[in-house]
């Protein structure tokens, strides 16, 4: 709406100011009356020019312009110091121009108004004007274009892509207008904050290497920033090129092994009438013959092109560039650049030279030689041509270790020749009066080295792995294990067993050298050997298992000696040694069988506390001590024996057994008067048990824990009839004093019997078969006296005779 014009010239209203170049509209729609461009107000050294129409006399009211009329300027309310004019003589009917100073405006949306003050005091504001500045212009314009096109340019194939164009910028606000200039053309005159370019505009742009790229940003009151420029290589005509690659790479990686080079070229946007040629530039520094161009051919003659291989040999382990050229219509076009890193040879590439006289496993038997010279054979390698400069020296060491070396070749004139290349080597003899210097055992290696780029130069040339011999100057012998000692000195034989843990071994072997000693596969040290042959080696730490020693010569073909040495280290045996004391009472009947209950004090067991089970055990007299598996020892006979105990691992150890306390019982089963068996007892030196104290007590109690069984195998029985006298005595003798065994009639409920050998401990009948040795009177009678009905009757009976052993 035009505020200024003469439609509000209304009743008691004074016009709006008047703001010269300001900007109207501005959206949105009744924001503002107008917009004030920073070019009006910030531009300018007194700040925003602001017209007043003079007032002239309004329908109702009687004003009009005086002389001292006062105007003073308002901005938001707030009057603005020193921006009011007061009329002046002969100004009555004109403007009155007033300056609002500069830090008044606000950003975004102002009032403005002024106040009329009559010299009568009276005043009168005219109408509001709302204006819209902005405080902050936009800044950081920066105009993102994408990365390959800023390094690559724009191609006749990128443009038809398309490019889009970015653009960015702080303070951005609605409405403002983005003027994007491209070389010499505006591609749309408005852009959005991406654009996006195709052909038809860059061919506009035209081909321009440094064609420039900018943009403006101007916002609705003409305020208007200019982003840095930027620069594009627009060639649609041009040809682009890709970079070739090369048959075998990895990555950026070549290896000099491979057998060919082999530039292969993108076809692209190539025609077969155009010219190719392939160019390989040598790493820099190197000479004419490390680089290489091929001769323009077209590009119907093919895509791939043969380099020399020779070019790697210059540009070991630097990087070369490798490139192609087309030439169309008579204008050379560069491709982009392949950089390729061109490794160093391995090893096995570089074959060092070998001395012909030497074994299979690099050993030099000067013996073998006697006074002939060697001969070594320089062979191919990698990438060897002819010219190439070599160096060739040895290194050894006399017996007395001091240094023995020889240089045969020293660069230049030594050089591969077109003879060694065909050949596959290049002989040189090696003297013997070098070789017989060298000290036996010694090393002796060979230095190789090759200047691959023919600069003669030392310390680029190509270093080849070492190749080192072991001199043999004496005859070499089998190693031997002659001898494995305890460490008391005592041999241990083949497979035998020791208690050490600690043994030593002795052998032989070749003299001055050195051998290394294994039990098993694991290696227990070296030992030197002296100039006898002769070398030991102590073994320390042995566990308690089988062992197999082994001893490895450490020259020649490592010779190893045979049959392996076996031992076997086992736990001690351990046995109590003292006398073991068998004191108790115990009573024995030869051939009678036994309860196998033991007597106290008469049987004992003792066994190893260690060792190598199983345990055997064994008697020196078993007539004296008897010994069972599982180490119990029983007294037999009085007398002293000795208990012999042996392990699994042949150990042994023993221990005496003094036996005392043991009887024996002699029979005799003829049927006997009362005076035969006394008579017969005593002529066998029968022990009497009467008085019936501790001692008889003891053997009677044994007798019955050896024999009391039931039923009892030593019991005989006989008919009733036979060995029975019935005549009646009165007073009985003592037979029993002198040692008897009865056969004596027992009234039971089977009816009468004889048993013999054994007293019947019962009272008129029972179970027969308890052991004892007896000699009571009453029911269990004692031999020859039977008690039947009343009376007493003499009966004839077998005899014994108690004895000490």
């Amino acid at each position: 709406m035009d505020i200024q014009s003469a439609a509000l010239n209304e009743l008691f209203v004074l016009h709006p100011v008047i703001i010269p170049g300001w900007v109207s509209p501005v959206k949105p729609a009744d924001i503002a009356h107008g917009g004030i461009p920073k070019a009006l107000y910030d531009g300018q050294a007194q700040g925003l020019e602001c017209l007043v129409d003079p007032w002239t006399e309004l329908q109702l009211r009687s004003w009009i312009m005086a002389v001292d009329d006062r105007v003073n300027l308002y901005c938001n309310g707030d009057l603005v110091p020193g921006a009011g004019q007061t009329v002046k003589p002969g100004e009555e009917t004109l403007r009155q121009r007033l300056h609002l100073p500069h830090d008044n405006l606000r950003h975004g949306v102002n009032r403005l108004h002024y106040v009329v003050t009559r010299g009568s005091d009276n005043s009168a504001p005219s109408r509001d004007l709302l204006v819209l500045y902005h405080l902050r212009p936009v800044d950081n314009l920066d105009l993102v274009i994408p990365a390959d096109v800023l390094k690559d340019g724009v191609s006749a194939a990128r443009a038809a892509q398309g490019v889009e164009f970015g653009f960015t910028y702080a303070n951005r606000r609605n409405h403002d207008r983005i003027e994007f200039l491209l070389g010499d053309t505006v591609p749309d005159g408005t852009a959005p904050i991406t654009h996006t370019l195709f052909t038809d505009t860059f061919q506009k742009a035209g081909d321009n290497k440094g064609a420039v790229a900018e943009f403006y940003v101007v916002d609705q009151l003409g305020n208007r920033v200019k982003s840095p420029e930027k620069r594009l290589d627009i060639h649609l005509k041009r040809l682009d090129l890709p970079a070739p690659t090369v048959k075998g790479q990895t990555g950026n990686n070549f290896s000099p092994t491979q057998p060919e080079v082999r530039v292969l070229v993108p076809l692209g946007s190539l025609q077969p009438s155009d010219q190719l040629s392939v160019i390989w530039q040598g790493a820099a520094g190197t000479p004419v013959a490390g680089s290489y161009t091929s001769p323009p051919r077209l590009v119907s003659a093919g895509l791939e092109i043969a380099v020399p291989r020779s070019v790697l040999a210059y540009s070991l382990g630097k990087q070369t560039i490798v490139t192609y050229e087309v030439e169309r219509d008579g204008k050379l076009t560069p491709s982009l650049p392949l950089p390729l890193n061109i490794l160093t040879l391995p090893a096995t590439a570089l074959i060092p030279p070998k001395i012909v006289e030497a074994d299979a496993n690099n050993f030099l038997d000067l013996m073998a030689l006697g006074s002939k010279n060697a001969t070594i054979h320089a062979l191919l390698h990698t990438l060897i041509e002819a010219g190439q400069p070599c160096w060739l020296s040895l290194e050894g060491n006399k017996a007395d270790g001091t240094a023995h070396n020889l240089v045969l070749w020293n660069g230049l004139p030594a050089q591969v020749n077109a003879t060694w290349i065909s050949q596959g080597f290049w002989a040189t003899a090696l003297a013997n009066s070098y070789l017989k210097q060298l000290g036996h055992g010694t090393a002796l290696t060979i230095k190789f080295k090759v200047s691959l780029d023919k600069s003669n130069n030392l310390a680029t040339a190509t270093v080849f792995p070492d190749r080192t011999y072991t001199i043999k100057a004496l005859e070499l012998v089998v190693p031997t294990i002659n001898s494995v000692k305890d460490t008391k000195d005592i041999e241990i034989p083949q497979d035998g067993t020791t208690t050490d843990t600690t043994v030593t071994l002795a052998g032989k072997a070749t003299g001055n050298l050195q051998v290394e000693i294994f039990d098993g596969t694991t290696s227990k040290g070296t030992a030197q050997v002296n100039a006898s042959g002769d070398w030991t080696k102590q073994i320390t730490g042995l566990t308690v298992a089988a062992h197999r020693f082994t001893v490895k010569g450490l020259y020649g073909s490592n010779p190893v000696s045979t049959p392996p040495r076996t031992l076997t280290v086992a736990r001690p045996l351990v046995v109590d040694t003292s006398t073991m004391i068998l004191d108790g009472v115990a009573v024995y009947v030869s051939g009678w069988v036994e309860s196998g209950n033991t007597i106290e004090n008469n049987t004992k067991i003792r066994q190893p506390t260690s060792g190598s089970p199983e345990y055997t055990y064994q008697s020196s007299d078993p007539t004296i001590v008897q010994v069972t598996g599982d180490g119990s020892v029983t007294g037999r006979r009085n007398g002293t024996a000795i208990i012999k105990v042996l392990d699994t691992s042949g150990q042994s150890a023993e221990y005496a057994v003094r036996v005392t306390n043991v009887y024996k019982i002699v029979l005799n089963n003829t049927l006997l008067t009362g005076d035969q068996a006394t008579a017969w007892a005593r002529s066998q030196g029968h022990i009497n048990l009467e008085p019936f104290t501790e001692l008889p007590r003891k053997i009677s109690a044994a007798f019955t824990r050896t024999y009391g069984m039931y039923p009892n195998p030593n019991l005989h029985f006989f008919p009733r009839a036979e060995g029975i006298d019935y005549p009646a005595i009165s007073n009985p003798p003592q037979y029993q004093k002198y040692g008897w065994m009865a056969q004596t009639y027992v009234v039971n409920a089977q009816g009468g019997k004889l048993h013999d050998g054994l007293m019947c401990s019962t009272a008129g009948g029972g179970t027969i078969g308890i052991a004892s040795l007896s000699h009571g009177w009453g029911y269990c009678a004692p031999p020859f006296i039977n008690y039947q009905g009343g009376v007493w009757f003499t009966t004839r009976s077998g005899a014994f005779a108690l004895l000490t052993t």
